[in-house]
């Protein structure tokens, strides 16, 4: 197999900036963003993440259906499969969501179940 992209996770309360995440993305070599937010409102990151020159992609399918009351339930989990077919074929992606925590947030979910379907995947929170 040749060498597999990485997995990266971002909370965009923490990088409010197009600079910022430019900076990531060179640093870490990521090219494209995957919005996982339930609802793409504010549509802030959406712009920041095109001014910054990446490709934003969103994908309902991965956002937080229990984020009003502030429990985790993926919409589709096994939509995880479009990020790792990416992964797969050498690149390296970020997803995005608002929270500032990974830990507490259902990127956690979603990074985890990566890692499970491809335990050499290497998951990096930025």
């Amino acid at each position: 197999m040749d060498q597999i992209g990485r997995l990266y996770t971002i909370g965009y309360s923490r990088h409010r900036t197009a600079e910022a995440l430019a900076q990531l993305a060179t640093t870490h070599g990521f090219t494209t963003v995957i919005d996982v937010r339930f609802r793409p409102w504010p549509p802030q990151p959406k712009a920041i993440v095109e001014v910054a020159n990446l490709r934003y992609l969103w994908d309902r399918r991965l956002g937080n259906a229990e984020y009003k009351t502030g429990g985790i339930r993926i919409v589709d989990l096994e939509a995880v499969e479009s990020i790792l077919e990416r992964i797969r074929e050498g690149e390296s992606v970020a997803i995005m969501c608002t929270c500032a925590d990974p830990e507490s947030c259902h990127r956690r979910v979603i990074a985890d179940e990566c890692r499970r379907r491809l335990p050499e995947l290497q998951v990096v929170d930025l």
